[in-house]
């Protein structure tokens, strides 16, 4: 299971294995806004995606459960598995539930890789100058030390790849840092504009594919429409 109000964490790891092992240039990918189409470039891994909900694997049920409840029914022995990662350790760990992790399994066509990625970016606005810029770099330049990696380590879960910094990674993810993130093997849809408009049409699509009330090809539709509406 997986949190369905957010977007899908299980569908991007398998576009991203998808378009490395088919060679898709990131001038294709749509979020990129170089001509891309959700609908070339998202409906063969959306058909596979969807066997999860059509087996069970990813119940209809599943939306409207957040991601805090999905997580209680696993500690509790009633869920066998759902999506999660190092945010989650400190309350596994303390239930006492025996668990590990594992990629996604790859769809056909693709690879396995895994959701999200380490060091996850910073921005400083463009319409901040004086005093408050010099204080953003400042902060900036931190967060990429040492020291602010190891902080960010420890107090959010945040993983890195940094040569500023060894990362002192969890058992319980050592062999998918090891075998896919170090090597590259991660992916999170990065939308070059509009983010979050798209990250919650994303998720509302989705939400209404998996309760049977659209259709993939109304999901790309509706998603090349929004993405070229928002320019």
């Amino acid at each position: 299971m997986e949190d369905m109000s957010v977007v899908s964490g299980s569908f991007q790891p398998m576009l991203g294995g998808y378009y490395a092992k088919q060679g898709i240039k990131t001038s294709d990918w749509p979020e990129q806004d170089e001509g891309g189409t959700f609908a070339k470039q998202w409906t063969p891994v959306l058909e596979q995606w969807m066997k999860l909900v059509d087996s069970g694997t990813l119940p209809k049920e599943n939306v409207g459960v957040s991601n805090d409840q999905i997580k209680q029914s696993f500690m509790t022995g009633q869920l066998a598995m759902f999506r999660s990662g190092p945010w989650d350790f400190a309350d596994l760990d303390s239930s006492g539930v025996n668990y590990g992790m594992a990629a996604f399994p790859a769809v056909d066509g693709g690879q396995p890789y895994v959701g999200g990625g380490p060091d996850s970016p910073y921005v400083i606005s463009s319409k901040i100058d004086g005093d408050k810029l010099k204080a953003a770099e400042k902060f900036l330049s931190f967060i990429n030390s040492e020291e602010g990696l190891k902080l960010k380590e420890e107090n959010i879960g945040q993983i890195s790849i940094s040569p500023a910094y060894k990362a002192n990674v969890a058992p319980q993810l050592k062999d998918l840092y090891d075998k896919y993130v170090t090597n590259g093997d991660f992916y999170w849809v990065n939308w070059t504009r509009n983010g979050t408009v798209m990250g919650q049409e994303m998720a509302s699509q989705f939400q209404l594919l998996v309760q049977g009330q659209s259709t993939i090809a109304d999901v790309t539709k509706d998603l090349d429409a929004k993405w070229a509406d928002s320019k």
